[in-house]
């Protein structure tokens, strides 16, 4: 199998365990939201925010910097796995401090406070779970596949559970522990199968490790607290209920978020072995990737836009309506996020996560004055207006960045296309009677697909190479 068809294969195992994992999230999320209303939630939403935001303290970029040196040296693969497990177990005891701090500082109600002790022991747990980088060094995707879907699924049923039985709060709490601990079982199971596991604790090695990973940790770090941050300002200055709110406008965003990581997943290796090699199969790779991410995106962006209120009233409940508007603010700043990505992975592969860490904290700074100035009197509607701002903010500068310290170009020309199809087909639905928009949305999907072909942005031919050979021989052989 030919790198292409590896890659797209690897690809389509993603896609196949993103709509799994994206389903079961998103039943676990319509059971939460209506089980617990808009203040709890807001609760809920909150010890999430926190515990997520002080998980990157226990991650701290080492699993992007071990899969990039495993890439380069497999025969260092064992040592390299193994060394980035026991250093996240040792500061997953930092980051459960923090988190606990946090909270206490904050004055957070003991509920939550309980919620986020219970939250920080996933941070031991998913540190047993990153043996699972092995997977991506290898392109052995459907492993991972299989443990985030188990993850996922087990989550469900959890929140199911609790929802029936009308427990507390604490229960739901619960529930990223089971998911937690289920991705560890299965990814030590298919991991061991692979590569052997180390427990000697090696010093030099772990330094070194350690040393490289910070600057990628803090750049991860500062690029989510501006994406988090938000929502806990805004709890603090208006309540659970508006957090509650602006939760349910922002989780699709995330869930669109970690789709997109389909791409990530497979692509890195490749891009960390061809840059110093290879640099145009570097670039092709780096720029069709995003291409495959955008297609999609444009239609997302597309319903959004014209549907935010009857997506939100049909899958939350009529209580969430007052999310439209920052959900179609953060529509916006969706694509961009996407950017901020590519641009970072691109210098992280060149080895200049530095240049990330000082870009996103330019942006942290952006983020947090305006969050200060926009929430006391926008609400919800402020705390989108400064993602988006920021995203500008760190797109443009990471564009720059990326073309001089890594020569990695974005693909303006299928961006702009893209946009221009999205506005032709979303200026006709501003017009129409929205009681007709499932097939209204439906035609304009077809639209949007159609320009897309005549704008030669898709090209069916492209197709073929990211098919695996005997999937290929079997589509020619039906269609003759």
């Amino acid at each position: 199998m030919n790198v292409a068809r590896t890659v797209g294969w690897n690809v389509l195992v993603q896609l196949g365990s993103r709509a799994a994992q994206l389903l079961f999230s998103g039943i676990s999320t319509l059971i939460l939201v209506r089980s617990l209303g808009p203040s709890t939630y807001g609760e809920y939403a909150l010890v999430i925010a926190i515990v997520s935001l002080c998980g990157l303290i226990a991650e701290a970029g080492i699993g992007r910097i071990a899969t990039r040196d495993m890439s380069r040296n497999p025969a260092e693969e064992a040592s390299l796995l193994s060394q980035a497990v026991l250093l996240r177990l040792l500061l997953g005891l930092l980051a459960t401090t923090v988190a606990m701090l946090s909270g206490i500082l904050l004055h957070l109600p003991l509920i939550v406070l309980a919620g986020i002790a219970l939250g920080s022991l996933t941070f031991y747990l998913d540190a047993l779970a990153s043996v699972g980088l092995i997977f991506q060094v290898r392109l052995k995707m459907q492993y991972d596949a299989i443990a985030m879907v188990c993850s996922k699924a087990a989550v469900l049923l959890t929140v199911l559970l609790a929802a029936l039985l009308h427990a507390s709060v604490l229960i739901f709490f619960c529930a990223l522990l089971v998911g937690s601990g289920m991705m560890a079982i299965v990814a030590w199971f298919f991991a061991t199968k692979l590569t052997t596991i180390l427990w000697t604790y090696n010093r030099q090695r772990s330094s070194q490790l350690l040393r490289q990973s910070i600057p990628s940790g803090i750049a991860l770090l500062v690029a989510v607290v501006y994406l988090k941050v938000d929502g806990v300002l805004l709890g603090v200055f208006k309540g659970a209920t508006a957090l509650g709110i602006y939760s349910a406008a922002y989780r699709p965003i995330e869930y669109f978020l970690l789709a997109g990581s389909v791409i990530v997943n497979p692509i890195y290796p490749l891009l960390s072995k061809n840059f110093a090699t290879n640099h145009r199969e570097f670039l092709h790779i780096y720029q069709q990737s995003f291409i495959a991410v955008i297609i999609p995106l444009g239609a997302i962006m597309l319903l959004n836009l014209a549907y935010a209120p009857q997506l939100l009233s049909f899958v939350f409940g009529a209580s969430y309506q007052d999310a439209a508007g920052p959900y179609r603010i953060l529509t916006i700043v969706l694509p961009l996020l996407f950017c901020n990505g590519w641009q970072a992975l691109a210098l992280l592969t060149a080895d200049r996560q530095t240049i990330t860490m000082l870009i996103d904290s330019g942006g942290l700074i952006i983020n947090l004055s305006a969050n200060l100035l926009l929430i006391p009197r926008f609400g919800s509607v402020g705390c989108a207006s400064a993602a988006l701002l920021t995203a500008i903010f760190v797109s443009s500068a990471g564009n720059v960045a990326a073309h001089r310290h890594a020569g990695a170009t974005l693909p303006l020309s299928a961006i702009l296309r893209t946009a221009f199809a999205v506005g032709i087909c979303a200026t006709p639905l501003s017009v129409i009677n929205h009681h007709l928009w499932p097939l209204t949305g439906a035609v304009a999907l077809l639209l949007y697909l159609s320009l897309l072909l005549a704008f030669r942005v898709l090209q069916v031919n492209q197709l073929r190479n990211l098919l695996p050979a005997r999937l290929t021989a079997t589509a020619k052989g039906l269609l003759s």
